[in-house]
């Protein structure tokens, strides 16, 4: 994910891993939108850097977009993600 996305389209044909700018440097309040436009089933990982979380999980999480044409929604709160 780039800083100026905003709204990124993952397509699981294949599994692949997308891993978020730091929280810090994005900022308070900026946000993604990050959507499952496929039913095929491969896995699609969200990682944050280094040690930050979303939600208060560290690591990487293959459950957010598990769902066919799911979508999660994160933002910023300056220091890790969190999901809307």
């Amino acid at each position: 994910v780039l800083m100026t996305d905003h709204i990124v389209n993952c397509d699981g044909t294949t599994a692949y891993t997308i891993t978020l700018p730091s929280a810090v440097t994005a900022g308070a309040g900026r946000e993604f939108i990050l959507k499952r436009t496929s039913t095929v089933a491969g896995t699609i990982t969200i990682a944050p850097v280094s040690s930050q979380t979303i939600d208060g999980t560290a690591g990487n999480n293959t459950t957010l977009l598990g769902t066919n044409y799911n979508k999660v929604h994160l933002v910023s709160n300056g220091t890790n993600w969190l999901t809307l």
